[in-house]
């Protein structure tokens, strides 16, 4: 990969960032499975998702569009400016991974409430497989890619995959609940 070294440098700082940012989508899956055993508490998790949704990602687009980014990478964790523009660059790339997270924990604490839990190892099949797809790809097709980029693109798009096949294996218990 292209930057290997500098690619692993930045990882986990770029990482974490990101985690943290995504971190209320990732606790909203305990909270849709304890509000769906309230009666009539849907329509307002339904609301609540669209809202938590836009936040987070409004929330990461702010830390990326401005110089916040450049204060975390720089500041606090004290990348050189080399691998901070790596870290920053590679942050954007995962704006997607924030609002996504969201939907996931939505679907999977829908299915988890219906105990139809089969659907959440296959959503992790089809991360897996999608990701070594995509890093397979990668790594033979695409020498020019910074192995951060690479490594979070496929992350974002296999993330994406799995929300799919979550919402897709959702339907029927999203159904049940909107009655």
């Amino acid at each position: 990969m292209n930057l290997a070294l500098a690619s692993l440098a930045t990882w986990q700082v770029m990482a974490g960032f990101t985690f943290m940012v995504r971190s209320p989508g990732i606790a909203y899956n305990e909270v849709v499975v304890a509000m769906l055993d309230r009666a009539g508490s849907f329509p307002a998790l339904r609301r609540y998702t669209t809202r938590l949704f836009f936040i987070t990602g409004a929330i990461h687009l702010l830390l990326a569009a401005t110089p916040l980014a450049r204060l975390w990478f720089e500041g606090v964790s004290a990348l050189p400016p080399d691998l901070s523009i790596l870290a920053r660059t590679g942050f954007w790339l995962a704006l997607p991974l924030t609002s996504v997270t969201v939907l996931q924990s939505f679907y999977q604490g829908a299915i988890l409430h219906n105990k139809h839990t089969r659907a959440i190892p296959e959503s992790v099949i089809v991360f897996l497989i999608t990701v070594l797809i995509l890093l397979g790809a990668g790594l033979t097709w695409g020498q020019a890619i910074p192995g951060l980029y690479l490594a979070i693109g496929s992350f974002v798009a296999a993330n994406l995959t799995q929300t799919g096949w979550l919402y897709l294996r959702s339907k029927p218990s999203l159904k049940r609940l909107d009655i």
